[in-house]
């Protein structure tokens, strides 16, 4: 076998064995159950109509269909987004155009190592994506099909990702639609394109009312209190520093925060200025992202990591681009190398120690509540819900109808989490009483019926407690113990039913 090729499988199986122990130990959060209970418990007209809520494509969805539908154990979802993500890393291990050493630190960093492959979210699909885009086009003339199948792909992947595939698809059209003679092959070409453009609009037509029924946005554009222009720049601002906070470390000094965007963001400019088009389409992402982060939404690391990708194909694009031309890479067309290195090496080292937290801790106790209850609690009985939020994560780690969670704010039986006006809502102690006391009507004998909080959602628990209704049944994450969580602690009490027939007059 050549060195080439011990090189390849190497690097691939180095990467491989560290990211499946930290696959193998992480606890997967609301964000990633909420997903997972959509594709389980919904058919595909019902998915389709409940991105409205989510502000998603239902692409990520569909992927998961499949392994939801059969009940295999939910842990496998993390092990879907390992998959993903290693194809895209195996792409860039034996396509891309880097040398031997860039590739390393590009695989090696925080999209690929942690964020995109080991938390199991739409993200993981953009790595793939991105690297059959950058090897599909030098010869999109060619496999026009396939090439605008990914670009539909890409923009189904997440809203950041939209203006990417527009773009793409205006230069395809310029390229190979406007100057074309052949009226055949530019025939072909219309149709290819047509198939792009095709997922762009569906995309907007799964989430084109989501801005005004999706509460969670509401919610937010009211904590953010915008009120006027100077109000949208300062959150552009802060979008923008958490950006690169969230690449390098949260904690990160203000003046080592400027340096290093400096650093990245200079060489940017003049790669920029040597190659037009792929700076359009950087600048066209990032902007974008700026604004939907800093206006509708808020900086996540999953998404702020996305950097990485997109100066990543920027540099496999520029190269793509002189390959095009029959001319040879010189040195002043490596200067997208400078930023694409500092962001790699930077973001191993901050991902480094998170992924150290999530194996020597639990990043969520949902799992652990899971295992508590499966042991301790009777088969069938009914866990209330003040809230939906956060406490979806615990339901896909329990066998679908052995455990029953019922939403205090919809008055009905749930699973994942509908972000209208309800999630949100404040709930009154007589609401809680009725809620307890419908449940009471209808559970089976011998099944008992629980609240369930996460660590925030602490209404009306005083009262419940001052009155004798509640008992404390389990806590979860206490931060005294070594393994607190780094998102959800949840605690569980469980209802003194005479109580509340006493509460009642019965």
């Amino acid at each position: 076998m050549k060195w080439d090729n011990i090189y390849k499988f190497m690097i691939m199986g180095i990467y491989l064995v560290i990211t499946a122990v930290f696959v193998y130990h992480h606890e997967s959060w609301s964000d990633e159950a909420q997903a997972w209970l959509i594709a389980r418990d919904l058919n595909f007209i019902e998915i389709f109509k409940q991105m409205v809520y989510e502000g998603h494509s239902c692409f990520w969805h569909l992927v998961l269909v499949p392994f939801a539908k059969l009940r295999v154990p939910y842990e496998i979802i993390n092990y879907v987004s390992f998959a993903l993500v290693s194809i895209g890393v195996w792409l860039i291990i034996t396509k891309s155009p880097f040398n031997k050493i860039i590739k390393v630190i590009i695989i090696f960093s925080a999209p690929f190592l942690y964020y995109h492959s080991v938390i199991a979210r739409c993200y993981a699909l953009i790595p793939m994506i991105l690297c059959w885009i950058a090897i599909y086009y030098p010869k999109r003339g060619q496999k026009r099909y396939i090439y605008c199948i990914l670009l539909a792909l890409l923009a189904n992947t997440h809203l950041i990702m939209i203006p990417v595939s527009g773009i793409l698809i205006l230069e395809y059209i310029y390229d190979e639609i406007i100057p074309n003679k052949d009226k055949s092959d530019k025939k072909n070409k219309i149709i290819a394109i047509c198939i792009a453009i095709f997922g762009i609009l569906l995309y907007i037509i799964q989430v084109r009312n989501a801005l005004t029924t999706c509460n969670l946005v509401q919610n937010l554009e009211y904590v953010k209190e915008i009120s006027s222009i100077s109000d949208i720049f300062r959150l552009m601002l802060e979008s923008f520093h958490y950006i690169f906070k969230y690449v390098i470390g949260e904690n990160t000094n203000t003046i080592i925060l400027y340096i290093f965007e400096l650093l990245v963001i200079i060489p940017i400019i003049i790669a920029s200025f040597r190659n037009m088009r792929q700076g359009i389409v950087f600048w066209a992402w990032f902007g974008f992202s700026v604004i939907l982060q800093a206006v509708i939404w808020f900086v996540l690391p999953q998404r702020a990591v996305v950097i990485i990708l997109m100066i990543m194909f920027f540099a496999w694009n520029n190269y793509n681009d002189l390959y095009i031309k029959g001319k040879k890479l010189k040195w002043y067309d490596k200067i997208i190398y400078i930023p694409l290195i500092i962001l790699c090496i930077c973001s191993l080292v901050n991902i480094l120690k998170i992924a150290y937290r999530d194996v020597v801790e639990n990043y969520s106790c949902a799992k652990e509540v899971a295992n508590y209850i499966e042991r301790l609690v009777p088969k069938h009985s009914t866990f209330i819900c003040p809230s939906m939020q956060k406490t979806n994560a615990v339901i896909p780690y329990l066998k679908k109808g052995d455990y029953n969670f019922y939403s205090v704010t919809r008055n009905e039986y749930f699973s994942f989490v509908i972000w209208d006006e309800n999630w949100i809502k404040d709930i009154s102690f007589e609401e809680m009483i009725n809620s307890i006391n419908n449940i009471m009507q209808v559970k089976e004998d011998g099944t008992n019926i629980y609240i369930i909080l996460w660590k925030y959602d602490i209404r009306l628990l005083d009262k419940l407690k001052a009155n004798g209704i509640i008992q404390t049944f389990y806590e979860s994450g206490i931060n005294d113990r070594i393994d607190y969580s780094i998102y959800e602690e949840y605690y569980i009490y469980i209802v003194n039913e005479d109580k509340v027939r006493s509460l009642k007059g019965e």
